[in-house]
């Protein structure tokens, strides 16, 4: 019983605290609260934006996920990860947490009861509800309150409630009268189901919305989530991250003159901060494409933007501890999309469908980048979908969260001396011979990998846009092989990566598609948790035409074998063709690092001359006329 007027609460026995955890023993002595002292604190921690206990605190960065989280391998992701504050015991177990390319994981050390904590958390934040989660962790007299956000991990120093009762008074008030926006639920969800399990006939209101043309929309938005047997809600399955999630909506008749008709659903993700808007982007595409009469068809291929919302401040816990190094270029903001629904591409009734879908794709993608100057960065099997009219079905390139303007991509121009030298130091940190043909790729892509001076200084030099660039995008199966290999940096990304992306896309659809089950099976070696793994059976596979042929006798249906003949495995050739200039080029640094520097300084001129003869061989083999001509042939 607690006694506010007399400021002291009397604590008899013993509290449960929960049906599976330990009770604490009992006290026959009353525990005295100094409220003074919590209502002093509060007003503090409001001031400033600091709470008394994170002295000790752990962080976990978590790597940046997608929706598409069964094959995905999406980077960069910083992990920053501290000791834990506490004594473990020797024969605990850890776990790892995801690392970068660029920053080498450390082990975090975990008890059982704390990884089914980290199980609930990622169960409550990947159900399309939730911005950020609490977690009370009570084990015997002490208590650890567990924050996730989509930034991260944030474990405080546990108390001991006995002992600091006054931290289980404010607890315990919150706990009481918190509201669902305070628990985390997300702002603009509004659910008239008392037990809050089902998204039916929530809704969803966005008070300060803009619509396609970037205009506000006065007095927001509001719709009904409309969520039935064919038409479900979708979301990644991961606690930190982009965090997306796709909820079917229904368009009110009130806004059906502004917004139009039709099945519409609401995209909602927590991008980086510093990366471009994907309703930004989609809107230079379409305007840019509008405006030009003789390409403007192409509009069709894009995805249909209804409203977009973005919002810089939710009043998030975290914002409110006052470590600035929790954000440190990881900050993540919500934005909302509301976009017209589209069917996947496993939905296809017949291959007609399939041929005139994947080319509209083909064409409305590489007309964004001629004329909008946008590179889409994400080609994938899931990211190609679908509409129809009455009269025809028309293919639409859609998620362009990774998307990049053609100024963010520049041109490096290929330094053979730098190159050089860089690969003799790195031959030197890893006590290695010369490299042979078995082992140049077969790195494995997180392994940990120190810039060089080289790249280090241009990396400074260079905007934060650019920075961003030279991240590796895309998802694993599909991603161009060039970008799969490790190294101490990666290329910008190229227009010819997402040709050779839909090279990928028609090899995967073309031999596991079941046009009777409207399922795709996959291709495990192209789903490896190690992106040089994925690099290496892909350059088994365009290399060897054995390996084609054994890879067709997955097929599940006799007209896609016959396109996978006719459509993939040319376009394999142009990608063989491609890592043909690749490694000749890998030639030359392997032969020049076992010479000399007086030997190389002879060869130098000679290999520089070669070496433009290969990258425009590279550059030549894979072009959109080329593709396009094999696609409608």
């Amino acid at each position: 019983m607690c006694d506010a007027d007399q400021q002291q609460c009397r604590w008899q026995g013993f509290v449960q605290l929960g049906r599976r955890l330990q009770t604490a023993p009992g006290y026959n002595d009353d525990i005295e609260i100094n409220w003074d002292k919590i209502f002093q604190e509060c007003q503090t921690s409001v001031a400033t934006g600091r709470k008394r206990k994170f002295e000790n605190v752990v962080q976990v960065e978590a790597q940046s996920n997608t929706k598409r989280a069964k094959f995905h391998a999406r980077t960069p992701a910083q992990d920053v990860i501290d000791e834990f504050p506490t004594k473990r015991k020797a024969d605990e177990s850890f776990v790892k947490g995801g690392a970068d390319d660029t920053q080498p994981g450390r082990l975090k050390h975990f008890t059982r009861k704390e990884k089914q904590t980290l199980k609930n958390i990622n169960r409550l934040m990947s159900s399309s509800v939730c911005s950020y989660a609490t977690l009370i962790l009570v084990q015997k007299a002490t208590i650890t309150l567990w924050y996730c956000g989509r930034m991260g991990l944030i474990i405080p120093k546990a108390f001991n409630f006995v002992e600091e009762p006054d931290y289980l008074a404010l607890l315990s008030v919150a706990t009481l009268t918190v509201d669902l926006p305070q628990l985390g639920v997300r702002p603009f969800l509004f659910f008239r189901n008392s037990k809050y399990t089902a998204f039916q006939s929530a809704v969803f209101n966005l008070e300060a919305a803009k619509d396609a043309d970037d205009e506000n929309i006065p007095g927001g938005v509001e719709f009904k989530v409309h969520e039935t047997s064919k038409r479900k809600a979708h979301n990644g399955f991961s606690a930190t991250g982009r965090g997306t999630a796709v909820l079917p909506l229904h368009i009110p008749p009130a806004l059906t003159a502004k917004l139009g008709t039709g099945d519409t659903v609401a995209k909602v993700a927590w991008p980086l901060r510093k990366r471009s808007a994907e309703a930004s982007l989609i809107k230079i595409d379409r305007d840019e494409l509008k405006a030009d009469r003789e390409l403007s068809s192409y509009l069709r291929h894009l995805p249909d933007l209804k409203s977009e919302y973005t919002t810089e401040e939710l009043g998030l816990p975290r914002s409110k501890m006052g470590y600035a190094e929790f954000m440190d270029g990881h900050e993540r903001v919500l934005r909302v999309m509301i976009m017209k629904a589209y069917l996947p591409l496993r939905m296809v009734d017949s291959i007609d469908e399939f041929k005139t879908i994947f080319i509209g794709v083909v064409q409305g993608h590489h007309w964004a980048w001629e004329v909008a100057e946008v590179l889409h960065r994400d080609i994938s099997i899931e990211n190609i979908m679908f509409y129809k009219t009455k009269s025809e079905v028309i293919g639409v390139l859609n998620d362009w969260d990774y998307a990049e303007k053609k100024s963010n991509l520049p041109l490096v121009q290929f330094n053979l001396l730098n190159t050089i030298e860089v690969a003799r130091k790195n031959k030197r940190i890893n006590g290695e011979g010369a490299p042979n043909d078995s082992d140049v790729h077969s790195d494995p892509p997180h392994a940990p990998t120190e810039p060089t001076d080289e790249v280090a200084s241009r990396s400074e030099s260079e905007p934060a846009s650019v920075k961003q660039a030279r991240y590796r995008t895309g998802t694993g199966p599909f991603m161009a092989i060039e970008l799969l290999q490790s190294g101490p940096t990666y290329p910008f990304h190229r227009y010819r990566f997402d040709l050779e992306s839909f090279c990928y896309v028609l090899v995967w659809f073309c031999l596991g598609f079941n046009p009777k089950k409207h399922k795709v099976a996959h291709i495990d070696a192209w789903k490896h948790g190690d992106l040089g793994q994925i690099a290496l059976a892909k350059l088994r596979y365009v290399q060897s035409s054995l390996e084609q042929k054994s890879l067709g006798k997955r097929a599940k249906s006799k007209q896609y074998l016959d396109l996978y003949k006719t459509w993939a495995e040319p376009l394999a050739y142009m990608v063989c063709t491609v890592q043909d200039s690749v490694r000749d080029i890998e030639r030359i640094v392997e032969k020049a690092c076992r010479m000399s520097p007086e030997e190389v300084s002879e060869k130098l001129e000679g290999w520089k001359t070669d070496v433009m003869c290969y990258e425009l061989a590279r550059e030549q083999a894979l072009t959109y006329e080329q593709v396009i001509a094999i696609l409608v042939k």
